[in-house]
């Protein structure tokens, strides 16, 4: 549609086609088993976002600048919104359809991966199948998109088109509307964490295992089981709003990997820097120079502006001159030991990865078959 009208036009085509489809099919977003409520699925959505920003820190954040402009927000949050409606009232209108299971399931898969996006969006998606050496690493980054949209299949089932659209929403708001989210440069590993981010999450909401049941009773079963739910509620609203506002706020993790600032910080340790341009004499700073990050304490200031650095434990001044604009920030908290699953993450010890994510995914298929065995034996 815009190809076929470009510019504005295009665009009132397509959010309005999608308004449209949410329209014809609004008397159809009803039923759903219940079993999951709207607090559940809110819960679900901020355990998803607090776990992606603390993944960021990890991995690093893609900022988005125009987002921070409130006339721009407000845009693409109206545009995103009504795009939100189409895709999942269509999701939703296949999941309620009478076509075999596995079908249905695979088709609502389809419509949440591929639906919505562009021809482009949707050919760099599957640009990786041209090669044979591709076929690794597509499967590897596809495959946690192909496990929310199970995740979330699941939800409009057991929960209902409300319970669906408000995790959607959570999720997806996310990753389209925060001004700071988890970069898209994740490789292999940070397919892994999403992967069972996702897959736990299903855990959580399919609790088809029977120690996971029996606790479902015997702490929600009683008459504390609001209270209980608001509490779970709480903390994973808290716990995913202080890691995105550490992200909005301007702060980021490094890892130290020498003993040059020792006793103040040691290796392993993981230090926030908070991005700022107010630095002077005394503190200790993260900087670039020759392509490398570097943190050490600025001890003078020469006429010019640049600043003369030092590591604490280095009896002399480094032999380079730091300009203001080569400062990535100041360092404000350390936590202890924290560095070395950032240093590990970085380094050639990930390249098992891919064998990992293999091994991952197996055991992930075994243990839904079994799940499926047990389930026959017990109704037969």
């Amino acid at each position: 549609m815009v190809f076929l009208l470009p510019g504005w036009g295009g665009t009132v085509a397509v959010y309005g086609g999608w308004l449209l489809l949410f329209l014809a099919l609004s008397r159809r977003l009803g039923g759903g088993a219940g079993v999951v409520s709207l607090w559940e699925s809110l819960w679900l959505g901020m355990v998803a976002v607090a776990y992606l920003t603390v993944m960021g820190f990890f991995f690093g954040f893609a900022v988005v600048p125009s987002l921070f402009k409130p006339d721009f927000f407000a845009v693409s949050a109206a545009l995103w919104g009504v795009k939100l409606l189409g895709v999942e009232a269509l999701r939703y209108a296949v999941l309620r359809t009478r076509w075999p299971y596995l079908l249905k399931l695979a088709v609502s898969i389809g419509v949440g991966v591929f639906y919505g996006n562009t021809i482009y969006t949707n050919a760099k998606v599957l640009s990786g199948l041209a090669a044979p050496e591709g076929w690794a690493g597509f499967l590897i980054s596809f495959i946690p998109a192909v496990f929310y949209n199970v995740l979330l299949a699941y939800v409009y089932m057991w929960g209902g088109f409300r319970q669906g659209l408000l995790l959607a929403a959570v999720v997806s708001g996310y990753w389209e509307l925060s001004p700071v989210r988890l970069t898209s440069s994740l490789g292999a590993v940070g397919s892994v964490l999403q992967l069972v981010l996702y897959y736990g999450l299903y855990l959580a909401v399919s609790r088809r295992f029977q120690p996971l049941r029996e606790l479902k009773e015997e702490f929600f079963a009683s008459r504390w089981s609001r209270v209980l739910e608001y509490f779970f509620l709480v903390v994973a609203v808290a716990a995913a709003g202080s890691v995105l506002s550490l992200a909005l706020t301007g702060h980021v993790p490094v890892a130290v990997v020498s003993g040059s600032m020792r006793p103040v910080y040691d290796v392993g340790d993981l230090v926030i820097l908070k991005r700022t341009s107010d630095v002077a004499v005394g503190d200790v700073v993260a900087f670039v120079v020759e392509g490398q990050l570097v943190m050490h304490r600025i001890v003078a200031v020469t006429p010019d502006g640049k600043f003369v650095t030092k590591g604490d434990a280095v009896p002399v001044p480094d032999p380079w001159l730091v300009p203001r604009e080569a400062v990535v920030g100041k360092a404000v908290y350390r936590i202890p030991l924290l560095g070395y699953p950032v240093m590990y993450i970085h380094t050639s010890g990930f390249n098992i990865m891919p064998l990992l994510a293999s091994g991952l995914l197996g055991g992930i298929v075994i243990n839904e078959v079994l799940k499926a065995r047990r389930g026959r034996r017990l109704a037969t």
